[in-house]
């Protein structure tokens, strides 16, 4: 389990979490202009090679234009609203067609990035690139879909996760997780990474600040010491065996 390659490369990966202030942030697009703010200072910070932002925007109860809905036990992707640099953070490839970009702003036509396991089970033999979306039935947008990119996977049991990727300027989720992939140990960065977010809003909390690879590390914890206790089991019940014998 924990051999299973994730799709991401979390070497070198700081992470902090925030959630704007509703008083503060009255808007979605108040709130996004927060995160694009501190996108820009991150992205001047020595040793930083790139800044990202992600938020969950729920499960998706999504419909294809011109098909019936998808039926039960189908693939559902996740959605996640990110910013134009947090394929290239977290060194997911593109498979097919563009990321999501700076221009998809909250004017420009409503973008979206499946995951490649989405886009092969719902399109096999064709391309998803220009087909149109919905994620919360008749009262929400279409979207387009732009690019397909690698799928991100289960460290569990090293399935595929659907996934549906949109632009956070268009749907601002209500608290994020900043990532900035550095050239050095990555909570070397800690320090100016906070100070990035509180030259734009001086009064933001921030938490859990941590490395990718401590984030990880955290979510297989169980794993780890099951596996440690089975082996130290096992240990003695091979002494036992021989003593026995």
């Amino acid at each position: 389990m924990l051999a299973v390659n994730a799709g991401i490369d979390p070497k070198g990966v700081l992470t902090l979490e925030v959630t704007p202030s509703p008083n503060a942030y009255r808007d979605g697009a108040q709130t996004a202009q927060f995160y694009q703010r501190t996108l820009a200072e991150m992205d001047t910070l020595s040793g930083v090679q790139a800044a990202a932002v992600t938020g969950a925007a729920g499960v998706a109860n999504w419909e294809i234009e011109g098909r019936d809905k998808p039926a039960a036990g189908e693939p559902r992707p996740q959605a996640r609203a990110i910013s134009a640099r947090y394929f290239q953070t977290m060194r997911i490839p593109m498979v097919e067609g563009r990321s999501i970009a700076e221009q998809d702003g909250p004017e420009a036509t409503r973008s979206v990035v499946l995951s490649e396991s989405v886009a092969h089970y719902y399109w096999r033999g064709s391309s998803s690139i220009g087909q149109r979306i919905r994620l919360r039935g008749a009262a929400s947008p279409w979207l387009t879909v732009v690019g397909v990119c690698g799928d991100v996977r289960d460290w569990f049991g090293g399935e595929p996760v659907p996934m549906a990727y949109l632009s956070y300027r268009q749907e601002p989720p209500s608290a994020v997780r900043f990532a900035l992939r550095t050239v050095r140990d990555p909570m070397q960065s800690a320090s100016a990474a906070r100070m990035a977010i509180r030259r734009v809003d001086a009064n933001q909390a921030i938490y859990n600040v941590k490395s990718m690879e401590q984030v990880l590390a955290e979510e297989t914890s169980g794993v780890r010491a099951a596996a440690t206790v089975m082996s130290i089991d096992a240990a003695i019940a091979l002494l036992l065996a021989l003593m026995g014998s």
